[in-house]
């Protein structure tokens, strides 16, 4: 099958007509279905599935990375649509790769995983609720 945005709509609408469909955040101990994103390349097509989402009446969790060499979470462009997206009910949170840094100490580690939610905060203007591991099994975290 060929992805497309079109496809990519109609099965977010089948999946709200039979499901609930949540963030991270939002999530509560109803059966339903959990959507979320790794952000891992590019921004602009997480923001435009974020739009068909929203089209959809459903909401889901966009993880994003600070240290990411494909986008830059400090453009303009980007801090817009992560607000806009953030303001439309979604859900930013952080993707973090541990492999980022040469770091053996977990405890400056987590100062790391501190340090990049707060910059994607500061961006948002809300806190960090949700994080996850960029390539868990690579870092052996």
């Amino acid at each position: 099958m060929i992805f497309t945005y079109s496809e990519l709509k109609k099965y977010y609408c089948l999946i709200k007509d039979s499901y609930t469909v949540t963030s991270f955040k939002d999530c509560s101990n109803e059966t339903g279905v959990i959507l979320r994103h790794d952000v891992d390349m590019f921004l602009e097509p997480a923001y435009k599935m974020a739009e068909l989402e929203q089209e959809c009446g459903i909401s889901s969790t966009f993880f994003i990375m600070t240290t990411n060499p494909f986008y830059n979470i400090n453009d303009r462009k980007n801090q817009r649509q992560l607000r806009k997206m953030t303001d439309d009910g979604f859900e930013i949170a952080l993707h973090f790769d541990p492999l980022a840094y040469a770091l053996t100490d977990k405890c400056k580690l987590f100062e790391k995983v501190n340090l990049e939610a707060n910059m994607i905060s500061e961006i948002i203007g809300e806190s960090i609720k949700s994080i996850s591991l960029h390539n868990p099994c690579l870092s052996n975290e």
